[in-house]
Parts: C-alpha cells; structure tokens; sequence
C-alpha cells in the first residue's frame, strides 16, 4: 500500500521550493527586494544612532575638501607622510590606507618620508594588499601585491 500522504507533502515541499526560486529569481531580476534591502539598512543605521562615535578611528578622506586643500590626486608619498604626522598626538588608535604603495615613487625621497613617517608614528599603520580573489580565502597561500620593504620594514 502506498503512502499518499508521504508523497503529497513531498510534492508540496517540491513545488514550494520551485515557487520560492521563482520568487528569488524573479526578484533578483527585477530589483524588487531594493525596498526590502533599504528597509532593513534602515533599521540598522537607526539602531547605530544611539552609539557615540569614539574618536578612536581617523580617516583621510581623498574627498572635495581634501582635493581643494590638498591638491588632485594621486598625493605625493611626502604628502601622506605629512598627514601622518597631522595624526600623531590626536588619540586614534590606528591607521589603515587603502591605497596601494607597491611600487617605487618616481622620487626616491618620497619613499623615503613615507618610510619614516611610518616608523616614527605612534599607532600601527597597516598598509593595503590588493589580493587576486579566486574565491577561496587561505591566509597560508596569498597572492597579491605587496607594499615596498621599505615601507613594510618601517612598522
């Protein structure tokens, strides 16, 4: 004797997992789950509103202002340095670029003031290493370009 009722719950949950895909696709195709996604980063920026900014954190930001101040970009390794240095005595705990210094300065002494901003800073400074994403993440087997010795040696 057969199990009707087995083989109907089966074909239930197989033609609610197709109806689902559908639905998945469909909207994944259409950008119809944007109000969804807006919805929920929402919620989550006004759940971080309560939270202080701690100060801890610095940013250089390579935006109008910078541009205007500074100068167009890309800056001189001599001009990261200097701002480095702007940094020190402020209270952050650390420094992150996200700019690629993996090959040398058209000017040596750029390298240079880079190098020693770097060692004489008083928080760590890591710098960026643009990797080759395959998809897979081993630390152990990392390609990529690195950033100068000279600059890694200083920190």
């Amino acid at each position: 004797m057969k199990n009707l009722k087995g083989e109907a719950v089966q074909k239930a949950g197989i033609i609610a997992f197709a109806l689902a895909a559908l639905v998945a696709i469909s909207s994944f195709m259409t950008g119809a789950g944007g109000g969804f996604d807006d919805l929920m980063r929402q919620q989550r920026y006004a759940l971080a509103d309560d939270v202080e900014a701690s100060g801890r954190i610095g940013m250089i930001a390579i935006d109008d202002r910078s541009l205007r101040d500074i100068g167009a970009f890309p800056w001189t390794r001599s001009t990261h340095a200097e701002l480095i240095e702007k940094l020190q005595g402020s209270g952050i705990d650390g420094l992150a670029f996200d700019i690629a210094f993996f090959t040398e300065a058209p000017d040596a002494i750029h390298d240079r003031n880079l190098a020693d901003a770097i060692r004489d800073s008083e928080f760590p400074i890591a710098l960026a290493v643009p990797t080759i994403d395959d998809g897979l993440i081993d630390a152990t087997n990392m390609e990529g370009n690195y950033p100068l010795e000279t600059l890694t040696d200083a920190g």
